[in-house]
C-alpha cells in the first residue's frame, strides 16, 4: 500500500505533494485555483493508480489523501 497526500492552500495560492521520498510545491494562479488542482489530482490518479479515500479541511487548507493498493 502506497499513501501520499496533496495540500491546497487557498490564501497562498500553492500546493504541495507529499510522498515517501519528499514534497513538491507548486504555485498556481488566483483566478485558476480550483480548476488546475482538480487537473493536476485527476491526471495525478489517472496515471499513477491512486484514489482519494478522504478530504479534509483545515482553515484555508484542503488536504486529499491518496492510496494506491
Amino acid at each position: 500500500m502506497k499513501l501520499e497526500t496533496i495540500s491546497l492552500n487557498i490564501l497562498r495560492h500553492s500546493l504541495n505533494h507529499g510522498t515517501s521520498s519528499g514534497v513538491t510545491k507548486m504555485e498556481l494562479e488566483k483566478k485558476n485555483i480550483f480548476p488546475a488542482t482538480m487537473k493536476y489530482i485527476e491526471d495525478y490518479c489517472t496515471k499513477n493508480g491512486f484514489e482519494i479515500i478522504n478530504v479534509s479541511v483545515e482553515g484555508n487548507i484542503y488536504i486529499y489523501h491518496l492510496m494506491k493498493k
